[in-house]
């Protein structure tokens, strides 16, 4: 396998997903992250997730996740299937922000308010069309799996900007788009 993004721990020719550990004296340069969730994102001490960019990590489009918010969102999305880390996600939030004290998969209130109203009346919840799942796509284990190899814990990867997730699909050409980025290495790329 080549590696063709700099500083990337890519998992194999047609990554979706990969994780950029940068240099450390990169992160003490560019520390742009406070150990906090702002005040402005909660609203009545809850945490509306989607309200900030979704809960949807596929293939496209192509997305590079470096904020704290960013990277909690895609925790999130990333633990649909493993409920002790997702309960650990959820403690973590709410050491953030000791003001949250619920997150919730909606973008907003009366989303979630119409979407109880629905399962109240007795209808099915996955026929409710505002339920927009979390999902990264091809393999919810992404951050388990770089959590292991690389041994570092949920909190450090949700605060320390020294971790950032790039989110793309090869089949959808993204190689220029990281290329102008610096992303991609100057040699592989065809001038």
């Amino acid at each position: 396998m080549i590696q063709i993004r700099t500083g990337t721990f890519e998992t194999n020719s047609s990554s979706s997903h990969s994780l950029v550990i940068a240099p450390k004296a990169y992160t003490e340069v560019y520390s742009y992250m406070k150990n906090e969730i702002p005040n402005h994102m909660i609203e009545d001490g809850v945490l509306y997730l989607s309200k900030y960019g979704g809960l949807y990590f596929g293939r496209s489009p192509f997305q590079i996740l470096y904020t704290m918010e960013d990277k909690i969102r895609y925790a999130y999305a990333c633990t649909e299937y493993d409920q002790e880390l997702r309960e650990e996600l959820i403690k973590l939030i709410k050491k953030l922000n000791p003001e949250i004290i619920r997150v919730s998969e909606f973008e907003y209130k009366y989303e979630e308010d119409r979407y109880r109203e629905w399962v109240a009346e007795g209808k099915p919840e996955k026929e409710y069309f505002w339920v927009k799942h979390p999902s990264v796509g091809t393999d919810e284990a992404y951050l388990q799996s770089w959590m292991e190899q690389h041994n570092f814990t949920l909190e450090e990867f949700i605060t320390n900007p020294h971790y950032v997730v790039i989110v793309d699909g090869d089949e959808y050409n993204y190689f220029k788009d990281m290329w102008k980025l610096g992303i991609v290495k100057d040699e592989l790329y065809p001038k």
